[in-house]
């Protein structure tokens, strides 16, 4: 975030807070300390998708064998 955002921020805590003393939502946009655990978040999100669909794509193969493998077997017999 832009110091100039920050500041302005600020300002405005500072006016919420003589206004009411538990103004979380304007602490909150000011925060920065939860940003590195957002992005481990996001990263973990991306990873887990990214597994998902790995999972998908091999169960898929693995059905299109077995298939294919029950196909064989049933039209030759067992005698190919």
């Amino acid at each position: 975030m832009r110091q100039e955002h920050v500041d302005v921020l600020k300002h405005w805590i500072g006016i919420a807070n003589r206004r009411s003393r538990s103004n979380f939502c304007m602490r909150l946009l000011i925060d920065q300390g939860g940003a590195s655990a957002s992005e481990y978040a996001l990263i973990l999100a991306v990873i887990g998708a990214a597994i998902a669909l790995a999972a998908v794509a091999l169960g898929s193969s693995i059905t299109n064998s077995m298939e294919r493998s029950d196909n064989t077997i049933s039209t030759c017999g067992g005698g190919c």
